[in-house]
């Protein structure tokens, strides 16, 4: 199923959205500081249960996750 991705100010985005949501991708690790900060986005992509993490943000939840193993 071809998903069409939500209302994005950023058109060069649209299809790493779009890919995400229809593979069903957990997260989303970009340098991109326009993609990351937009919290309007970020709660959208949550409804699809992804999470937008930058680099740094990425890197703290596999800490995070190999120490919960």
């Amino acid at each position: 199923m071809k998903i069409i991705p939500p209302n994005c100010p950023y058109p060069k985005d649209l299809a790493v959205l779009a890919i995400a949501i229809d593979g069903e991708a957990r997260i989303i690790v970009s340098g991109d500081d326009d993609l990351g900060a937009d919290d309007d986005l970020r709660v959208i992509m949550a409804s699809y249960s992804i999470q937008l993490l930058g680099v740094n943000s990425f890197l703290k939840y596999l800490d995070e996750s190999n120490e919960s193993e």
